[in-house]
């Protein structure tokens, strides 16, 4: 493994002390100053994980938010000591796949003054992962930025969320945050870039591990770590808490922890912009598999027939094994009718997910799992189900025509039908004709489409469509995310009927459908009227 010329100069940049040799390896276990363990759980010695002198302190503030959890820790390894060879496996999940990554006990070391790596008290295993970590992609360089939500679905392989809050505070409950928090889900924060941070005596982008979620009367306030396992000068552990806050965590005499403070919560939404929760639950089941999805219709793709025997919670993670790029992917859910798999029921969630979907409770009974690329665009998944008990599940066959039923029975008319959260909104904008000889012009704007993606191509603030008679056609399906807009998600829609089959929208548009529609977009196909 290559340490990169890189990565020198960046260290030159942000490390705490300049580097004037060439790096060097050495065994941790050689130290004359150490006793080395490869873990070892106890309340003193909870978060002991630094950050050294590379710009990684997402990763290490994930690593410090599961130093503490010893059933994490046992997966990571298949065995608890420290081995004479210093050779080791670390078990992390690689795009969605469990994997054995083999790794020696030598680690970068700098100037006899300090290593490179991550730092622990006198444990292994916290440099070991990192290593591990750096093997997978390509090298201790490309841990530089590396985000904290990258870091929680290789040690875990849980569906973790990264939530965006600096421009819109309220996609951040308090509720969200504390069940998190009671739950045990390792957590991790960064600050705001803004200026206000560093009088705070704040690092601005710095990624913080978080300890403890918790209420004190009417006051509510999270416990953090530095990754460096210090604080800046003049910077207590109450700087960020009220007067009144600070006096009664005073009273509580909790253990001190290396780096830790308390901030009150609307300290927090004022001075930090990012929150990434990992919804580790280790009683949880899970199933795995491989499938193609999207694309035009050549009987590949396939659908999952779930059955729940009793009341369950569920949760699906989509994988992109081949790149790790930033995309987006569609899932549905809807309940099917025992006797016959291809009548769909009632849809009980649809969302564009990045990775992972949020929580949905389902009632005993079979449901369709339905994953998509509504874009025309033909890939593989590796896709995760994680249910609060086990449950069957089978591949079944697709087809376009029972996506286009399960989108129609959503909503009937020309209307809009959004599914929300505290994040997401799903759009599906349909309209059905229900003359005898005439055709219906409907006309959509948008005011904006920023952070939007559409199941049609080519939209860019306004499309037409002609719906024959005695027909229905879905116009549109959108995802918003209010993360990235305060201003909400504005549409009108126009429509009239006419003897016209035609319609025009700007100067030289006319046609059935504006902008076309390919012949792969299955989506938009017109069906009868019943």
């Amino acid at each position: 493994m290559t340490f990169g010329e890189d990565i020198k100069e960046r260290i030159q940049k942000r490390g705490r002390y300049p580097l004037t040799q060439e790096k060097s390896w050495r065994r941790l276990s050689n130290d004359p100053k150490t006793m080395p363990y490869l873990y070892w759980i106890s309340p003193t010695l909870s978060n002991d994980v630094f950050q050294m002198g590379v710009g990684n302190c997402a990763l290490v503030a994930a690593l410090s938010s599961v130093s503490s959890n010893r059933q994490l820790l046992r997966n990571m390894f298949p065995t608890s000591t420290v081995s004479v060879y210093g050779v080791y496996r670390v078990r992390l999940c690689v795009d969605g796949e469990w994997k054995m990554i083999l790794v020696d006990d030598w680690f970068p070391h700098r100037n006899d003054r300090e290593w490179i790596t991550v730092a622990t008290n006198n444990l292994l295993w916290a440099p070991l992962v990192e290593k591990a970590i750096a093997k997978v992609r390509g090298g201790y360089s490309k841990l530089i930025g590396f985000p904290s939500i990258d870091t929680y679905s290789l040690l875990t392989g849980a569906p973790t969320t990264r939530y965006y809050f600096e421009k819109r505070p309220s996609i951040l409950s308090w509720n969200m945050v504390y069940d998190a928090g009671s739950n045990g889900f390792p957590m991790a924060c960064s600050t705001n870039p803004f200026p206000e941070v560093k009088k705070r005596n704040l690092l601005g982008n710095h990624a913080f591990s978080v300890v403890e979620v918790g209420e004190l009367g009417d006051a509510k306030y999270l416990r953090l770590r530095n990754s460096w396992g210090y604080n800046r000068v003049k910077f207590d552990e109450w700087s960020l808490c009220s007067p009144e806050l600070a006096d009664l965590l005073k009273m509580e005499n909790v253990p001190t922890i290396a780096g830790s403070f308390y901030v009150e919560w609307k300290m927090f939404l004022k001075y930090f912009g990012q929150l990434t929760i990992c919804r580790y639950r280790p009683h949880w089941s899970v199933l795995r598999v491989n499938m193609v999805i999207g694309g035009k219709w050549d009987d590949s793709q396939k659908n999952i027939l779930i059955h729940v025997p009793r009341n369950c919670e569920i949760c699906v993670k989509v994988i992109n094994p081949n790149n790790r790029t930033k995309y987006r992917t569609w899932i549905s859910i809807h309940r099917v009718d025992e006797l016959d798999s291809n009548e769909c029921d009632e849809l009980l969630m649809c969302e564009l997910i990045q990775e992972s979907s949020r929580d949905i409770s389902l009632i005993p009974g079979d449901y369709i799992l339905m994953i998509t690329e509504l874009l025309g665009v033909k890939v593989e998944r590796n896709v995760a189900i994680y249910t609060s008990i086990p449950i069957s599940a089978r591949i079944c066959s697709w087809n376009p025509k029972f996506l286009i039923d399960v989108f129609q029975k959503a909503r009937r008319d020309i209307s809009i039908q959004k599914y929300t959260d505290n994040e997401d909104s799903f759009m599906v904008v349909m309209a059905e004709n229900y003359t005898i000889d005439k055709y219906l012009h409907v006309h959509i704007h948008f005011s904006h489409t920023a952070f939007i993606q559409f199941s049609r191509n080519d939209v860019d603030k306004q499309f037409a469509d002609v719906i024959p008679p005695r027909r229905r056609q879905i116009l549109i399906v959108s995802y918003h995310s209010p993360v990235f807009d305060g201003k909400g998600f504005g549409m009108n829609v126009e429509y009239w009927v006419s003897k016209e089959s035609k319609t025009k929208i700007g100067r030289s548009d006319r046609a059935e459908h504006v902008p076309s529609i390919r012949s792969d977009e299955y989506v938009h196909f017109t069906t009868v009227i019943d």
